[in-house]
């Protein structure tokens, strides 16, 4: 049973072009299993402190970092959201994995070879869409290695069975909505979540196709609405250093899309009362979407982000408190 909330309209765009980065997959660990004590689901409640994450590939490892450091404070949030690549995250901290192998697991989950799978046919239904029987379910490539590597890591855990709660935020691409999933398997949310349109074939949850979660709302904290206070780390897509190839426009198109959806998105939940301390984290080099190489350096960022940011939490964390 999967639950839907929060609909807004779709933002008219592609999905993240596919950055090849060749990278070595180490062995998987055996599938994380959620702590028996969290066997009921949750029920619906008010949260004191929601963690939010953006979409941004490789760069929403940045959480585990930026979890570490709240940790270090005492403080762990007791709600979390994500979309796309920072569902991924999400859901390896409600696990309850600590960093180091946090970034182990997540190195096996963001390697380019997931997009190398070419699905047989799929030129020649694009070619001739009448006669090969072109639909919604198309895609240019087969989703049975990034399957195979999230159930690896999850195996058949529900999302409601999780130690913390979990919502993942994935896009109806037949109606622009987006979607909170809050239960079901793991592994079918984050593969809804992740499916660049196009490139992979939407994922069916409860009869809808869902696709990536970025198309409807790259950093989802109306997602996290009934929070007392939500942390957002978001993700500034990047331009294109110069624009001398169609993909390039294409993609400074696609950047200046979900930056404008993402500042839209979080000054309309700020409008509306929703207390958000945002975070966009900085890095010293610039990291690609399968850049798995650049995990290390991106976590190290994330948890100075929250070292910086955290006299302004505890202070919220505070007013909240006493309610002044």
């Amino acid at each position: 049973m999967y639950a839907r909330v929060n609909p807004v309209a779709l933002f008219d765009q592609f999905g993240h072009p596919p950055v090849s980065s060749p990278a070595s997959v180490p062995t998987a660990s055996p599938p994380v299993q959620a702590d028996a004590r969290a066997a009921a689901p949750h029920q619906r409640r008010r949260f004191r402190l929601a963690l939010v994450v953006g979409s941004g590939g490789v760069r929403s490892v940045a959480v585990l970092g930026f979890i570490q450091g709240l940790r270090e404070a005492g403080l762990s949030p007791d709600l979390l959201v994500g979309c796309s690549a920072g569902a991924m995250a999400s859901a390896l901290i409600a696990t309850g994995v600590g960093m180091q192998e946090g970034i182990e697991v997540a190195a096996t989950l963001w390697t380019a070879d997931v997009t190398r799978q070419s699905r047989r046919g799929a030129v020649a239904q694009m070619l001739w869409p009448r006669w090969l029987g072109f639909d919604g379910d198309f895609s240019l490539r087969r989703d049975d290695l990034v399957r195979s590597r999230l159930k690896q890591v999850f195996g058949d855990t529900q999302i409601e069975h999780l130690p913390t709660p979990l919502r993942v935020v994935a896009t109806c691409i037949e109606t622009g909505d987006n979607a909170c999933i809050e239960h079901g398997p793991v592994v079918d949310a984050l593969r809804a979540s992740i499916g660049i349109p196009f490139l992979f074939a939407p994922q069916h949850i409860d009869g809808q196709r869902m696709v990536d979660g970025f198309l409807s709302d790259p950093l989802p904290v109306s997602a996290a609405n009934d929070a007392d206070l939500t942390i957002a780390i978001g993700f500034v897509a990047p331009q294109p250093k110069r624009i001398d190839k169609p993909q390039r426009l294409l993609g400074s198109i696609t950047s200046t899309m979900t930056n404008s959806l993402m500042q839209a998105r979080l000054a309309a939940a700020q409008g509306q009362g929703q207390q958000i301390i945002a975070v966009f984290p900085e890095f010293e080099r610039r990291v690609g979407l399968f850049d798995v190489d650049a995990m290390p350096h991106v976590v190290a960022k994330g948890r100075e982000a929250a070292h910086q940011v955290l006299p302004q939490i505890e202070q919220a964390l505070a007013r909240q408190t006493t309610g002044v």
